[in-house]
């Protein structure tokens, strides 16, 4: 079998300035492609989570060849950081309208048992944040 990872995740956004900001300013991510999504040259900017992978924020008035809907059968994402990240974002989410949706607690990921907060971005996306060092 390859070996596989997570490319990019796609969220529809009714506001995409308002998700950039969002998930820039709590995470630090580097945004791509906002000047050229702006001047209407790509259909969608990024957001960049590390080297391999990236958040594409699509516009919700936005087609694509594939049917988008805004019902969606994403139950949510995860975002794995280290402890002194895990706690930065526990501080500033409520600053940046996240709104908490559970935990944290002591939940089962890709790498084993870890502490995971749940939170919902400004548009109601519902997202984790989990720590594999608490």
């Amino acid at each position: 079998m390859q070996q596989c990872e997570l490319d990019h995740v796609a969220l529809n956004a009714t506001d995409v300035d308002r998700l950039l900001k969002f998930y820039a300013g709590l995470f630090g991510w580097c945004t791509e492609r906002v000047d050229e999504w702006r001047e209407g040259k790509v259909p969608f900017p990024s957001l960049r989570v590390n080297a391999r992978t990236i958040i594409d924020l699509f516009p919700s008035s936005e087609s694509m060849t594939l049917k988008q809907s805004s019902d969606t059968h994403l139950n949510h994402f995860c975002i794995a950081v280290d402890l002194s990240t895990f706690r930065a974002v526990q501080s500033k989410a409520q600053e940046l309208g996240a709104e908490a949706a559970g935990g944290p607690r002591q939940l089962w990921g890709a790498r084993g048992m870890a502490v995971s907060q749940y939170y919902k971005d400004p548009e109601g996306n519902l997202f984790e944040v989990r720590c594999y060092e608490a």
